[in-house]
């Protein structure tokens, strides 16, 4: 079951999911994103009822500086949690940095950056070309 509303640059979409295994369990989950100017603002968020967990979630932050090229800042969850959030750390795993141009209509380019919060020992660079027939992704993890 769901509701989506899109207007005047406010799209949401929120759901309930039943799951009725062997015992009844529902999650409710909503994703937003607000687009004003040049700027996008947006959440993700997923809360299993019946445990009283919040299982997903996610910030977004975008900023386009010309028609061509986009940038992004996402801060996420890795998976799924099977547990209560802990400690203030536990809300977020990692940041992302993205820059996205466009070549011409069918092709964009970009890099990615993924750095974990509380692991010094890791981040990701992502390099990648998209066409409307091809995707090419190159990866890079440092330690």
């Amino acid at each position: 079951m769901g509701f989506y509303h899109n207007e005047n640059g406010l799209n949401t979409d929120n759901r309930i999911k039943i799951d009725n295994n062997q015992k009844l369990d529902l999650t409710f989950s909503t994703r937003t994103l607000y687009v004003k100017n040049d700027v996008t603002w947006g959440f993700l968020a997923a809360c299993d009822i019946s445990k009283k967990i919040l299982t997903k979630n996610s910030l977004l932050f975008g900023y386009d500086f010309n028609d061509k090229t986009s940038f992004f800042v996402r801060a996420e969850n890795e998976n799924f949690r099977n547990g209560k959030i802990q400690s203030w750390k536990n809300v977020f795993d990692h940041f992302v940095v993205d820059t996205i141009s466009k070549y011409n209509k069918t092709t964009k380019f970009g890099v990615e950056v993924k750095l974990n919060l509380f692991s010094y020992l890791y981040s990701q660079v992502v390099v990648f070309l998209t066409t409307r027939i091809s995707w090419w992704r190159s990866s890079s993890k440092m330690i």
